[in-house]
């Protein structure tokens, strides 16, 4: 009896050593997996620039993430799994950081996301961000950017950008088909999504060719200064509209590229065309206030001067302004010359005379505002009267 009672004590003593041997077991390869650390890199600068912003969040992230596709990890300089840091890249040159954070972790992320003001959704848009939990894993395991209903434009796919359709694998092999891998949607809080509404100032004109006096800075949709865009100096730009706030939209070159943004009018030196009344006029200068358009020695021929004179009260300093077309010619009322640029017209200090005729464009002229009430008075190259 006793050596059974020693037997079953036995048995039971080895039952509970495999037991035993089978947590250790479980709890050594536990402890000997591998564990995954994410940082968070930032490698924007290496992004191509060849997109606009617009203001609206959802289009300036897509924009951004379209000009990348194709790009490879080393291209873009990231050195760990780059998902997250993409689309967090994408956010910081969208100006969309408050909205989705620089974080190299996909459940981080998602939290911070939706921390942030984020909502999950059950059915995507454009600009949601696509995250995608494994079960087996226990964690999320990537993160994309919603292009529309079919297709999103994702970070870290095969090393590159890519847009790609529903089906997702991820390193392990668990996939979305097997229903291993399952996707979720979240909204972020983009800020600034309804752009500045402009007005155009008609009286500018539009598509204006024009060369940039020096650097000037280039705006959002929303205003926002931008950092990593400019136009340099001597840039040949378009400006397509002037806007009755002063702003305006321009295009100018960007290496071997074109982009489109927004600026100011006044950094152009492009003037505000004003209409004149046809008329008898007295030219004044406003820099000099006590001198008036006048014509030296009182001359009638073809080739007489110009000049600032002091006020004398005879129709030597009389100028009749005529309308002719969308320009204007100005005829002296003492001799019937017209007011005239010798050749050549286009260059700095290009004498001002009189000239029997009106048809060459160095004869037509045009007025555009200097405050006041004043006026800047063109010729048909572009130089001012000075």
């Amino acid at each position: 009896m006793r050596q059974h009672v020693l037997s079953d004590f036995a048995m039971k003593h080895k039952k509970t050593t495999r037991i035993l041997a089978s947590l250790l077991c479980y709890m050594m390869l536990i402890c000997v997996m591998p564990l995954v650390v994410f940082a968070t890199e930032s490698k924007s600068g290496n992004f191509s620039s060849n997109y606009t912003l617009t203001g609206n969040g959802a289009d300036d992230m897509l924009a951004i993430a379209q000009a990348q596709i194709g790009k490879t990890e080393a291209q873009l300089g990231y050195t760990e799994p780059w998902c997250a840091d993409f689309v967090a890249d994408c956010a910081k040159l969208a100006g969309q950081s408050s909205a989705i954070s620089a974080n190299g972790a996909v459940s981080s992320m998602r939290t911070q996301v939706v921390n942030a003001g984020g909502t999950t959704v059950s059915s995507r848009q454009k600009g949601d961000l696509i995250f995608y939990y494994c079960s087996t894993c226990g964690r999320y395991v990537h993160v994309g950017l919603v292009l529309d209903e079919s297709y999103s434009i994702e970070g870290n796919l095969s090393d590159k950008v890519q847009k790609k359709g529903s089906s997702y694998t991820d390193a392990a092999g668990h996939t979305v088909a097997s229903g291993k891998v399952t996707k979720s949607y979240v909204r972020p809080a983009y800020t600034g999504n309804i752009p500045v509404i402009h007005t155009v100032d008609p009286s500018y004109g539009t598509n204006i060719s024009v060369t940039a006096p020096n650097k000037i800075t280039v705006y959002d949709g929303n205003h926002n200064a931008l950092s990593n865009h400019w136009i340099a100096a001597g840039d040949v730009c378009t400006i397509h509209e002037v806007y009755t706030d002063g702003c305006c939209k321009v295009t100018y070159p960007a290496g071997s590229e074109y982009k489109t943004y927004y600026s100011k009018i006044e950094y152009f030196n492009v003037f505000k065309p004003v209409n004149v009344p046809e008329g008898t006029y007295v030219i004044q200068s406003v820099r000099n206030p006590d001198r008036y358009l006048d014509i030296q020695s009182d001359s009638t021929a073809d080739g007489a001067n110009i000049q600032l004179y002091k006020r004398v009260y005879n129709e030597v300093q009389n100028f009749e302004i005529i309308k002719d077309g969308d320009s204007y010619v100005i005829k002296s009322c003492y001799s019937g010359l017209w007011l005239d640029t010798k050749l050549p017209a286009n260059t700095d200090g290009c004498n001002i005379q009189l000239y029997h005729d009106n048809s060459a464009p160095e004869e037509h002229r045009q007025f555009f505002d200097a405050g006041g009430g004043a006026v800047y008075i063109r010729q048909q190259y572009g130089m001012l009267i000075d």
